[in-house]
């Protein structure tokens, strides 16, 4: 059943407003998502299809959060590597580096070369450990770095990685580099088998005496340099987005199921009307927003959803193979990925009971 016939009237306006060709992806892909699987089925097609979509339709990445969510309906893993692909290009194209227009730039906008980033240690992952995860020390001209890049996306498929390092001789100033692969000494895991998006060939880059360029610098050095390259750190609206359109997908399968079980209706009514608030909460991106409690709300409802999903399907979702198991799976990724504190402790006081 097509999106635009079950209710998220504000989802298909909004994307159809200025792009059409997307709604057309959006329902295409759906159909085919059960088959991103597996670390071999890393969808390097879609992601060309897309970013040939954005060249021609500039205004999708100044849409961004109603683009994700429209992403994360068709495919979660799709949407989650753009949502890296884009997060690589904004730290590239906010560098005052020349060869960011000229080297690198034109070949990742076209699809050509697949950009993403190695930056969680610096916001998110590895803060317990005391050394810095990847360290850069210059020698002339020619910076060594020596280290992992922990949960970086789409490793054996990617071009470019952009990189953080610390530089311990200068009072841990902050760097943001340029890794161009293959190149010796940077070694990019497979893709780890996950509980769900194992398709997006996450993995660790383990770096043994790579080497750079001070040319190959897009931001830095600074104290944090995330803050100075403006480009925002993490639990952004972009996350609540892909948690939105996952939600859509199982509302959906509730809300058909409801035609033939008329018990399900009010449920499929209840979770459809908590996801149009969020929807355009969200769109909406006003100032007195609160992003953390967007973010809980976006994750409370996806794993909601897809629960909810799973208790109409029975035993049949149950099985391998069947959809909503896999949403209930693809869920999960909402609790863990670049999650802020602040919305992890929410969910514990939600999970065990405890109302603050």
């Amino acid at each position: 059943m097509p999106l635009d016939q079950n209710g998220f009237q504000l989802l298909v306006t909004s994307v159809s407003e200025f792009s059409p060709e997307l709604i057309s992806w959006m329902n295409r892909t759906r159909r085919g998502s059960a088959a991103i699987r597996t670390v071999h089925d890393f969808p390097g097609e879609r992601i060309r299809e897309l970013a040939e979509l954005e060249q021609s339709t500039e205004i999708l990445r100044k849409h961004t959060l109603p683009y994700y969510v429209a992403l994360s309906y068709g495919c979660l893993t799709t949407a989650f590597i753009m949502t890296q692909r884009h997060a690589a290009i904004r730290r590239i194209e906010t560098s005052d580096n020349p060869r960011t227009s000229t080297e690198w730039l034109p070949s990742i906008l076209k699809g050509d070369a697949f950009a993403t980033v190695g930056i969680s240690h610096l916001t998110t992952s590895r803060q317990h450990v005391a050394a810095p995860p990847v360290s850069l020390r210059w020698d002339g001209d020619t910076g060594i770095l020596n280290g992992s890049l922990p949960w970086v996306t789409g490793t054996s498929h990617a071009k470019y990685i952009v990189a953080g390092a610390v530089d311990p001789s200068e009072s841990h100033q902050q760097y943001l580099v340029m890794l161009e692969l293959p190149s010796p000494g940077i070694h990019p895991g497979p893709g780890m088998q996950l509980v769900a998006l194992t398709s997006s060939c996450t993995d660790v880059v383990d770096l043994h005496d790579a080497r750079i360029k001070r040319q190959d610098i897009l931001h830095g050095p600074h104290p944090n340099v995330m803050a100075a390259s403006n480009t925002g750190g993490a639990g952004g609206l972009q996350t609540s987005a892909l948690a939105l359109g996952l939600a859509a997908r199982a509302i959906e399968y509730l809300a058909a199921e409801s035609v033939q079980r008329q018990g399900l209706s009010d449920h499929a009514a209840r979770l459809q009307c908590q996801w149009s608030e969020l929807y355009t909460n969200l769109i909406a991106s006003s100032p007195a927003l609160d992003a953390n409690q967007l973010r809980k709300g976006a994750n409370d409802l996806a794993l909601s959803a897809t629960h909810a999903a799973l208790s109409a399907a029975k035993g049949a979702g149950f099985v391998e193979g069947h959809p909503v198991g896999r949403w209930c799976q693809e869920a999960l990724f909402f609790l863990v990925w670049s999650c802020p504190q602040v919305v992890s402790d929410a969910h514990l006081c939600t999970f065990s009971g405890w109302q603050t």
